[in-house]
């Protein structure tokens, strides 16, 4: 049995597959892309600090199979954008992002594969969906930060 928590961050993967019988479906599946989800942003995190981009790719494509499959939050146009993503040559990874059920995916490519992937992506969502999409490039940088300015509290 899990036991008490205070949260599902609380529980690893581990603790939840010994108990997760416990819990009605929908639910199980819902806490498990949870408590898995929270394991792949440790590992990605630990990925990108040693410039490992393959496993981070392949994290990316794990959780979206998780807010596909566990969290229901995908739709059959994410899927498509994400499936053309990853048949494509440079793609590492490649995951639904934002609120889920339309929107976007985001796609880790090698550099100098961008234009590429990108117009064959959209080319065949055109024809898969009948819709047309746009893409935005993005470089990795650093996140924001605050800073305080002399004499400031």
């Amino acid at each position: 049995p899990l036991g008490p928590r205070q949260s599902l961050r609380d529980v690893t993967a581990e603790e939840f597959g010994g108990g997760e019988e416990e819990l009605p479906d929908v639910l199980r599946r819902r806490a498990r892309h949870v408590v898995t989800e929270n394991e792949r942003v440790l590992a990605s995190v630990a990925a990108l600090g040693e410039g490992d981009v393959e496993q981070f790719g392949r994290l990316m494509d794990a959780s979206h199979e998780s807010l596909r499959v566990d969290y229901e939050v995908s739709c059959a146009e994410l899927d498509c954008l994400v499936e053309l993503a990853r048949r494509q040559a440079g793609c590492l990874g490649a995951r639904m992002t934002g609120g889920g059920f339309g929107g976007a995916a985001v796609a880790l490519v090698q550099s100098g594969c961008e234009r590429r992937i990108a117009e064959r992506v959209l080319g065949g969502y055109e024809r898969e969906t009948g819709r047309k999409g746009t893409w935005l490039l993005s470089r990795p940088s650093a996140g924001g930060s605050a800073e305080r300015q002399r004499g400031e509290p």
